[in-house]
C-alpha cells in the first residue's frame, strides 16, 4: 500500500511539473522535458528518502533504495547513516550502509567530523581501516588532524596504520594524548628518534606544554638534554613557548639549563615573559 502512495505521488507531482513545463517553456524540445521531468524525478526522491531517514521510517526507506536510489547522500553536511545512528537505529543505518557505494569515504568523512559513534558503527562492520582521503592520507593522520583521542585509540585498537611512524609520534606528544602515545610506542618503539629536523616527541611535548605527556616519555628513556639541528632542546623550547609546567618539570628531573643552541643561547636566554625567568631564578635560588 505504501509503496503505490509513493508512486501516485511521484506521478502526481511530475504530472503537475510536466504541466508547467508545456505550458510556460513552450521551447523544450521533447528529449529537454525528459532529462528535466527526469531530474525532478530524482530531486524528489532523495528529498524523500532524507524525510524518511529522519523519521525513522525504515519500511519507507527500504522501498526507495529498491527503486534504486543511492544512500550515498548527505543532509545539512551529514550522512544519513549518521543520522539514523542519533536514535540508535542500527538497522537503519545497516540498510543504508549496505546501500552505499563509497563506504571507506564514510569513514574518511566521520573521523574529519569526529563522529566517533559512526566510526565505531563502521569498524564494527568491517569498513577498511586502510581507507584514505583524496590526498592519500590514513585514518590515524586524519584522526591527528581532526579527531580527538578517543578516536585515535579505538582505530589503533583496530589495526590502523600510518606511513610516518615519527610524525605521527610528534604530533602526539604536541597534543598530549598518552593514552594513544600508550598504545602506539608499547615496548617496541625508540622515543628518541628524531624527525628531518631532529626533534624527537620530547621536543614537541614540551611545545604543546604537556606535563603528562613529557613525563610518559621520560618514563620510556625519553633523553630529556636532546637537542635538534639547530641546537633546541626541550626546555629552551618550554622557556619560548611559555610552557612553565613543563619547565618546571624539566628543571626538577635535572634537565639541563646551561645547554647552548648553535646560536650560543641557554633556556634562559629564550624566556618569552618575567615569568618564566623567575622561574630560572627560583630555580638557581634553590640550588
Amino acid at each position: 500500500m505504501l509503496k503505490v502512495f509513493i508512486l501516485l505521488l511521484l506521478l502526481m507531482l511530475i504530472g503537475v511539473f510536466y504541466t508547467t513545463v508545456t505550458l510556460r517553456a513552450p521551447n523544450y524540445t521533447p528529449e529537454q522535458a525528459r532529462e528535466k521531468l527526469k531530474e525532478l524525478a530524482i530531486m524528489l526522491s532523495m528529498d524523500n528518502l532524507i524525510e524518511k531517514t529522519i523519521k525513522n521510517d525504515i519500511s519507507a526507506v527500504r522501498l526507495l533504495l529498491q527503486a534504486g536510489l543511492t544512500s550515498d547522500i548527505s543532509y545539512q553536511d551529514r550522512p544519513l547513516v549518521s543520522i539514523a545512528l542519533d536514535d540508535l537505529n542500527t538497522d537503519l543505518a545497516e540498510l543504508l550502509l549496505q546501500h552505499l557505494e563509497k563506504k571507506d569515504q564514510l569513514l574518511v568523512h566521520a573521523i574529519r567530523k569526529n563522529d566517533f559513534k559512526l566510526v565505531k558503527f563502521l569498524i564494527e562492520r568491517k569498513v577498511s581501516v586502510e581507507s584514505e582521503d583524496e590526498k592519500g592520507r590514513g585514518v590515524l593522520e586524519l584522526a591527528l588532524m581532526h579527531a580527538s583521542e578517543e578516536v585515535a585509540v579505538y582505530l589503533i585498537q583496530n589495526k590502523a596504520g600510518v606511513a610516518d611512524v615519527i610524525g605521527m609520534l610528534n604530533r602526539t606528544a604536541e597534543k598530549g594524548w598518552v593514552d594513544f602515545m600508550r598504545q602506539v610506542v608499547g615496548d617496541k618503539v625508540d622515543v628518541n628518534i628524531g624527525d628531518s629536523n631532529d626533534r624527537t616527541p620530547i621536543i614537541y611535548a614540551a611545545l604543546g606544554g604537556s606535563v603528562p605527556m613529557a613525563e610518559f616519555l621520560v618514563s620510556k628513556g625519553a633523553n630529556v638534554n636532546v637537542q635538534d639541528r639547530y641546537g633546541l632542546s626541550p626546555m629552551m623550547v618550554a622557556s619560548g613557548k611559555n610552557s612553565k609546567d613543563v619547565l618546571r618539570y624539566l628543571l626538577k628531573i635535572g634537565a639541563d639549563p646551561k645547554i647552548k643552541d648553535k646560536k650560543g643561547r641557554t633556556a634562559y636566554d629564550m624566556a618569552c615573559s618575567d615569568f618564566i625567568r623567575d622561574i630560572f631564578k627560583e630555580y638557581d635560588a634553590a640550588k
